[in-house]
């Protein structure tokens, strides 16, 4: 009896010891976590397939998920023999204080190599001797991007699946199928130092041709063959079935009934060449004549009148249909707006019925039947829970006003709204604990009325308890903290942390920025803001060989290293060098050495020093300068950006080949320039709306140390520039600007020397004309010159980023102007 109690004792309480750690480590905070052994990925790329974070509670299901996980990524990646273990402990950190880690011990083990890859064709009796599988298959090879004694990457070999089949697509094959299979391969390749414990795999891909299809059209007049190939291309690359024929004559017949051409029908011939194993099909379209929308009518409407619906219809409609062409799907499509503006209006039960089209001899007849139903109102807003801001505020938020018509689309965003709000002060767990419940809508009175119930639970306002870099290496901490939007004591806001990680992206020193907010296990109302960096290759090479009608032939060149002393400062090197093959006097040159210190003395400013040398053909004199500058950049907005720019600068200039001996001299040039610019573009590289503009004044004196003898150099310039792009239909943007400048020499019989007279003509100011080939180097500016340069231009789309842009360009050049009037309509020089 005695042992049969100690035998129960040494069962049962380990079971219960187990139980009551198990039930302990269940309440336990994950304050870290801790990867040992890891050198195949960084930090970030682990974090994507890791289910717990710091903060959470600890789950036993998600580590053994996210166990699994980390072994599936090493597999991916040829590392099979990779073991992972997991454990949870309580350690003393720095401080002290006993800390919870999770720690995973990776032992990532030999990687499986390739010792070859061969290619096989399924289906050839006589691989070898056949000539096209031969030609194919080199050109096949030329394609994949592995080599023997390459890892046994699953992504990369899908990868190089991928462009063999896209490639077998564009070779005119249909059905083409392509599989891997891989063998064991006893011996490793010879070319590497082999260490016996390395697998080795022979990878085979095999490959189901399919049938050599080529498509041909006729009787197209509407479509180029260049656009009906590129649908074909399209069909292909997305896989054609074996209806492929039957599949391709339907798209061929929506496209032509997508532009207007409602009778268009397409038959198809095919022709087999046996002897060569293809098949030829042909496409025969008969077009016929686009159809005109005769007549638009609505049935149902007992509230709105037709014509106003008829407005608001084509207000949503698609160009085609805007210019009276009948286009099917676009009628439906426009059709489904109108019903969502009625319902944008309060008519929430507003619904489209039906439509009735029908041919006649003067086109389409469409007759449009709606369901309107009875508008809702806003009746009573009832709020619970709310203390950080009234219904005044909450109201214009969420999109209500009392008796007004009832919008749900404008409700539902308002309420990610409200939430957005809370959380741009701190409220970071803020909850609606109604939401998505039938109580948030009451509707009464037939639905005429809706009464708005809304219970919040705000939580605590969070503030920033501390912040925690990882993944440093060159760069300084220094260098993050202050772009941080965040501090600590300071309150949490979503907005700054968002803002905080874009400015860290901007810096182009980091290929990858993560910002995570942690609870703080010793104070309940502080979050830990820990930022994951990854840096990426601050240095930059480029270079190569170019071509333009007015400079010949250009080699251009940069070098630049963008994180010095881990500062992110940068310099760079850039250099230009053309030779004209008209009117060649000199081979032109730019080089330039500049320098960027960003937060110059502690502030966010920017200070540009730079240093460059040219040699410029001008229309009517040559030129060489030296220059020696200083800038200081200041962004006063973000929203509009608007930024100062303060520079001074020193030339050395010498001119030469003038027409006026006199004017081939050396000068001595210093100057300042403030300048400002706003831009409101929605995109600075490719933008399609928005405002661009920019004003500086130079001005030159001897006191800035420019030449006293044998003249003092002398003058201010004023000039300006304002864009604007107005987007139109179809991708389409309208684009006017206007430049304009002014001059005068300030000293007495003291001449504006030649190289900062305004002249026009070129890329940049007056297209169809050589550049600065309307000038005034002729004269000696001892006045005034000014000048005004107008711009419009229509960028039409034609797919993607290629457009068409007709331009009209005009301007002025004068000289010791006083009227106001010439200097903005004078007619052109």
């Amino acid at each position: 009896m005695k042992k049969l109690r100690i035998l129960l004792f040494l069962l049962v309480v380990p079971l219960l010891w187990s139980s009551v750690r198990a039930r302990a480590e269940a309440d336990w905070i994950i304050d870290r976590i801790e990867m040992t052994g890891v050198r195949m990925f960084t930090p970030i790329e682990l974090e994507g397939v890791i289910e717990l974070a710091t903060g959470e509670v600890l789950d036993r299901a998600k580590v053994v998920r996210s166990d699994e996980a980390l072994r599936e990524l090493y597999r991916s990646h040829g590392y099979e023999q990779v073991s992972i273990q997991s454990r949870i402990s309580r350690v003393k950190n720095d401080r002290g204080r006993l800390e919870s880690v999770l720690a995973f011990e990776v032992t990532e083990g030999l990687p499986t190599r390739i010792t070859d890859i061969r290619l096989i064709c399924e289906g050839l009796e006589n691989p070898d001797e056949d000539s096209v599988w031969r030609k194919l298959q080199r050109d096949l090879r030329s394609r994949i991007g592995l080599i023997s004694s390459d890892i046994y990457d699953s992504e990369r070999i899908s990868e190089t699946k991928r462009i063999l089949q896209e490639y077998l697509a564009t070779q005119e094959y249909v059905g083409s199928r392509l599989f891997e299979v891989r063998k064991s391969s006893p011996q490793g390749f010879e070319g590497l130092v082999r260490d016996p414990k390395t697998p080795w795999v022979l990878l085979e891909l095999h490959i189901d041709l399919g049938e050599k299809v080529s498509f041909g059209f006729r009787g197209n007049v509407a479509f180029t063959l260049g656009r009906l190939n590129a649908l074909v291309d399209e069909q292909r690359l997305l896989g054609l079935g074996k209806d492929y024929v039957g599949s391709l004559k339907t798209k061929v017949e929506e496209l032509y009934r997508s532009e207007g051409f409602a009778h268009a029908e397409v038959k198809t011939y095919t022709f087999e060449n046996h002897e060569k194993h293809e098949r030829r099909v042909t496409y025969e379209i008969s077009e016929g004549a686009r159809v005109h929308l005769a007549s638009l009518t609505f049935e149902g409407n007992s509230i709105f009148i037709s014509s106003e619906l008829k407005t608001q219809f084509f207000k949503s409609a698609s160009g085609l249909l805007q210019q009276g062409f009948f286009v099917e799907k676009d009628i439906q499509k426009a059709a489904e707006l109108l019903v969502e503006t009625l319902k944008f209006k309060g008519y929430l039960s507003a619904k489209l019925v039906t439509l009735s089209h029908q041919f006649s001899s003067a086109g389409q007849n469409t007759v449009i039947y709606l369901y309107e139903g009875d508008q809702t109102r806003v009746g009573g807003v009832r709020l619970k829970g709310f203390s950080v801001i009234g219904l005044d505020e909450v109201m214009p938020i969420l999109g209500l006003a009392q008796e007004e018509p009832l919008n749900l689309f404008a409700f539902n965003e308002g309420i990610e709204a409200l939430k957005g709000y809370y959380r741009s002060r701190g409220y970071l767990g803020i909850q609606i604990l109604n939401e998505g419940s039938e109580g948030v809508v009451v509707y009464s009175d037939e639905n005429r009325r809706a009464d708005i119930h809304l219970e919040v639970s705000e939580g605590p306002q969070f503030r920033v308890s501390r912040i925690e870099l990882e993944g440093l290496g060159k760069t300084r901490e220094s260098v993050v903290l202050r772009e941080l939007l965040l501090h600590p004591g300071e309150v949490v806001s979503e907005p700054a942390v968002i803002e905080s990680e874009s400015r860290l992206r901007r810096l182009g020193i980091f290929s990858n920025v993560n910002i995570r907010l942690v609870d703080d296990a010793e104070v309940a109302d502080r979050k830990i803001v820990k930022i994951f960096l990854l840096e990426g290759s601050p240095g930059l090479l480029s270079g190569g060989p170019g071509y333009r009608n007015d400079f010949g032939y250009r080699l251009f060149g940069q070098v630049s290293y963008s994180n010095l002393f881990g500062r992110n400062h940068t310099i760079s090197l850039s250099t230009t060098v053309n030779r004209r093959v008209t009117g060649f006097h000199f081979v032109e040159y730019q080089a330039q050495v500049a320098y960027v210190y960003p937060w110059f003395f502690g502030r966010e400013l920017l200070l540009r020093p730079a240093v460059s040398a040219t040699g410029t053909q001008f229309f009517r004199f040559d030129a060489t300068k030296l220059n020696a500058s200083v800038a200081l950049e200041k962004r006063f907005l973000q929203q509009p950006n608007v930024t100062g720019v303060l520079t001074y600068s020193v030339e050395r200039v010498r001119q030469f080949n003038a027409q006026a001996s006199e004017d081939n001299q050396e000068l001595m040039i210093g100057a300042i320039t403030p300048s400002l610019r706003f831009d409101t573009r929605d995109n600075p590289l490719s933008p399609t709306k928005g405002w661009m503009g920019t004003l500086s004044f130079e001005l030159a004196a001897p006191a800035l140390l420019s030449q006293h003898d044998p003249y003092p150099v002398a003058y201010y310039r004023v000039q300006g520039r304002l864009d604007h792009l107005h987007p139109l239909i179809w991708g389409s943007s309208l684009y006017l600007s206007y430049r304009g400048g002014f001059e005068r020499s300030n000293a007495v019989d003291s001449p504006i020397p030649l190289i900062k007279q305004f002249a026009l003509g070129g890329a940049g100011s007056l297209r169809g004309y050589r550049e600065q080939e309307l000038n005034v180097q002729d004269r000696s500016i001892r006045g005034t010159a000014s000048y005004s340069n107008y711009r419009a231009q229509l960028d039409v789309s034609l797919g993607g980023a290629l457009k068409l842009g007709p331009f009209i360009d005009a301007a002025n050049l004068l000289v010791d102007n006083a009227s106001p009037q010439k200097f903005l309509f004078n007619s052109m020089l």
